[in-house]
């Protein structure tokens, strides 16, 4: 159970994306979240490779990583797969 300051930093989940990231998108998963999500503000993508749809929105969610690098928001997201108790 993650405590309730990391939660705070979690902006948005949703459940998508590839499995073919953009060094820009920071994979997050049990080892790293709580370093990853205390470091400074978030969006948090939940997701799965063999999701049609995360599959269609990974372009879309790359851009977005690169737009927001700029505002100091660092783009994540977790495999639902690999860590499906976050």
């Amino acid at each position: 159970m993650l405590p309730i300051r990391l939660l705070i930093h979690i902006i948005v989940g949703t459940i998508c994306l590839c499995s073919v990231y953009s060094s820009i998108v920071v994979q997050v998963d049990y080892h790293n979240i709580e370093d990853v999500l205390l470091k400074q503000p978030v969006l948090l993508e939940f997701y799965a490779p063999w999701c049609k749809h995360c599959k269609a929105f990974e372009q879309s969610y790359d851009n977005i990583a690169n737009e927001l690098k700029h505002e100091g928001i660092l783009v994540t997201r977790i495999n639902i797969d690999v860590s499906p108790a976050i």
